[in-house]
């Protein structure tokens, strides 16, 4: 049995799922429930891709993050400051990725 909840179950985040048999003689009617959660998946945008100046050094990445619980970013061998778990950064890259061109950061967020 599959249940689609409605617009508002969704939005309160919460369905309660109730089942009852009629019962047939000798045996009486059974009722049971269940609480079934409801959440959103969390979004994230890393934001555009950059082009830089060598000579500037960093990296400023503005995110858009919702209904997340954590943020992680990787890739990367340079310093993610406040740190790689906060959702916007400013990323210093190494004097090897300096010289390589190219650097991917990916972002990745979790959430309930």
């Amino acid at each position: 049995v599959s249940y689609q909840p409605s617009f508002n179950e969704i939005n309160l985040g919460r369905v309660q799922l109730t089942v009852r048999t009629s019962g047939h003689d000798p045996c009486p009617a059974a009722t049971d429930a269940i609480d079934v959660s409801i959440y959103s998946a969390p979004t994230v945008n890393a934001g555009s891709d950059q082009t830089l100046c060598v000579s500037n050094g960093l990296v400023t990445l503005q995110t858009l993050v919702t209904r997340a619980t954590s943020v992680f970013w990787s890739g990367g061998q340079g310093t993610f400051s406040p740190s790689r778990t906060s959702a916007s950064v400013v990323y210093t890259p190494t004097s090897s990725e300096k010289d390589q061109g190219r650097l991917d950061l990916t972002l990745t967020a979790t959430g309930k």
